[in-house]
């Protein structure tokens, strides 16, 4: 890796970070859709943010949950006294 990066005149952390990226993302497209849905720009900053996630996930796997929140507010003064989330089954689980 070291060779590599002195011959394409580059870092060598930034070098390992494009063999993740190859990795996670190895179509352009699907990079751009996973990394940047709510901007119109994208920067390798943001790209080894992403790749270098606390958990070291790249978070390939996952699934979508509907849940349902309650609120319970003061009429008052509009403060939150109680606020909980309660998972709803998707059809499959209902189905076992």
């Amino acid at each position: 890796v070291k060779d590599l990066a002195i011959a394409l005149k580059i870092g060598e952390r930034d070098l390992r970070y494009c063999v993740k990226f190859f990795e996670a993302y190895p179509s352009f497209e699907t990079a751009l859709q996973n990394l940047s849905p709510s901007t119109k720009s994208l920067s390798w900053r943001s790209v080894i943010k992403e790749l270098t996630d606390e958990d070291g996930c790249r978070h390939n796997e996952t699934r979508t949950e509907v849940v349902k929140t309650t609120k319970k507010i003061c009429q008052s003064c509009g403060k939150i006294l109680e606020f909980k989330h309660e998972r709803i089954p998707d059809k499959e689980e209902s189905n076992r």
